[in-house]
């Protein structure tokens, strides 16, 4: 009888910041088989997937944190590998973790926790122009584009660019983002 092959599986669980195109790119890049990549949907979940998992196998993944949303699911996961004796990889690292090497995988978990506490998550578009405009010091965009859009009470860009209320705009920002009167 002969031993079956181990296999690298990975599993994608979308979501507005970690976009499922952008997960499958990197386990691409780091030459996964998208044929052995389960996404999370209602027609596959991470059940099936580590029940296709044999002794010996790698689950790769692009971070700890997509393994579930909550920092006690993904150390739960995590747990259930390594009995499975399934390797972990987090291809965003390169780090791969045996199972044994439970301490190794612990602190992994621990930072996916502190990601998942949205220390480190990434932005969206639209929290990112707010953040950005907040830096700058500047009015938010829907209040500049009101004072902007009335050629009544400021017939003219210098106008209405001296409003008190059109604070860090300036000409360039103004086209730019709120278009031409």
């Amino acid at each position: 009888m002969s031993k079956v092959p181990a296999q690298i599986r990975a599993y994608v669980r979308p979501s507005r910041r970690h976009g499922q195109k952008e997960q499958l790119a990197a386990l691409e890049a780091a030459g996964i088989d998208e044929a052995l990549t389960y996404v999370e949907s209602k027609d596959e979940t991470l059940g099936d997937c580590l029940k296709s998992l044999m002794p010996g196998d790698t689950l790769a993944v692009t971070t700890l944190a997509r393994l579930h949303n909550r920092w006690d699911g993904v150390a739960a996961v995590v747990r259930e590998l390594f009995a499975k004796q399934i390797t972990l990889w987090e291809v965003s690292t390169g780090r791969k973790f045996a199972p044994g090497h439970l301490i190794e995988a612990l602190d992994c978990v621990t930072e996916a926790r502190e990601e998942l506490a949205n220390d480190k998550r990434l932005m969206t578009a639209r929290e990112g122009r707010k953040a950005a405009e907040i830096r700058h010091s500047r009015t938010p965009t829907a209040k500049a584009r009101v004072i902007w859009e009335n050629l009544a009470d400021y017939p003219t860009t210098g106008e209405a660019l001296e409003h008190d209320d059109m604070d860090g705009w300036d000409l360039a920002a103004a086209y730019k983002k709120l278009g031409t009167r």
